[in-house]
């Protein structure tokens, strides 16, 4: 006996690479955000001070990234 089908959910290509870019920018917002909040908690720590800023400047680079990517490939987000 075959399974029974199920009604087909439409499947597009660009909605899931356009809503996974979304939740990307989003998460590298907050952690950049959370990141630069913790900046106060280490005042006078300048090691801490350092990492924090190393990573404010990682995730910029990740975000940019992801911004080119998205661009050379825009193919892969339009809904055609």
């Amino acid at each position: 006996m075959m399974a029974e089908q199920k009604t087909a959910v439409p499947f597009s290509k660009s909605f899931v690479m356009s809503t996974t870019f979304k939740h990307f920018y989003k998460s590298i917002d907050i952690s950049t955000s959370k990141s630069l909040k913790r900046m106060e908690e280490f005042e006078g720590d300048k090691e801490k001070g350092l990492e924090i800023f190393e990573t404010v400047q990682v995730l910029f680079t990740v975000r940019k990234m992801l911004e080119e990517f998205e661009s050379k490939n825009s193919s892969l987000f339009n809904n055609n």
